[in-house]
């Protein structure tokens, strides 16, 4: 759908469309020149052309109404009728520790089933502000919520496994996308957890830290693989 963010800039075509139709309207001008029949020295004479008023002023006011189209900031709305997604913020903490590398679901990857599954559920919320958090040994937001979701889906597709990365810091993980979440405000907020395995590392521990989210309105669904 397309709309303006400044319709009322729209008003300014008036006065342009009366320019354009007066230099439509307007008698034509009168050039007067030397008669041709009249030679160098001969009888003195004139004779007279009819022309409108230089093509010029048209173009002009033809560039001046384009102007004003831009001014009033012409967009497209992406409308998405009947598909899920409220406005909420979501931040999706992806475990990337290397147990995730195991090749145990039907010779895939944890992670790699991992991604197709969060690329769905990005799918399944057009409406939604969502982000990114990883984490192993340690946390890392890669993706603050955001509506852009073809350049978020872009970010999980490349997402790969460190062959340093050996613990699960869930605690720490859970704790940074709850915080990218404090500052939003949303219907509601939400931490999607995807992880294979237990806490074995970091300075926070999951449990507490879930319930602190709980406190300040954030809600977290743990998807185990």
């Amino acid at each position: 759908m397309v709309d303006l963010a400044r319709p009322w800039i729209l008003l300014l075509l008036l006065p342009l469309a009366g320019w354009i139709w007066w230099w439509w309207a307007s008698p034509a001008w009168v050039l007067l020149q030397a008669h041709p029949r009249f030679a160098p020295g001969g009888p003195s004479g004139v004779g007279t052309v009819a022309i409108r008023p230089p093509l010029p002023w048209l173009v002009r006011g033809v560039g001046l109404a384009v102007l004003v189209v831009a001014l009033a900031g012409p967009r497209v709305r992406e409308g998405h009728p009947g598909l899920p997604g409220e406005g909420l913020a979501i931040m999706v903490a992806l475990d990337l520790s290397g147990s995730m590398g195991t090749r145990d679901l039907e010779g895939r990857s944890r992670l790699e089933v991992a991604r197709e599954e969060v690329q769905r559920f990005i799918q399944g919320r057009p409406r939604d502000r969502i982000g990114l958090v990883t984490f192993s040994v340690e946390a890392v937001t890669r993706v603050p919520p955001t509506p852009s979701h073809a350049y978020l889906q872009r970010v999980v597709e490349s997402l790969r496994i460190s062959p340093l990365d050996e613990g699960t810091a869930l605690g720490v993980g859970l704790g940074l996308a709850a915080h990218r979440l404090q500052p939003i405000d949303s219907p509601s907020r939400i931490v999607v957890l995807v992880t294979d395995g237990r806490s074995n590392t970091g300075a926070l521990e999951p449990l507490p830290v879930a319930r602190a989210a709980a406190r300040l309105g954030v809600r977290v669904y743990t998807v185990g693989l």
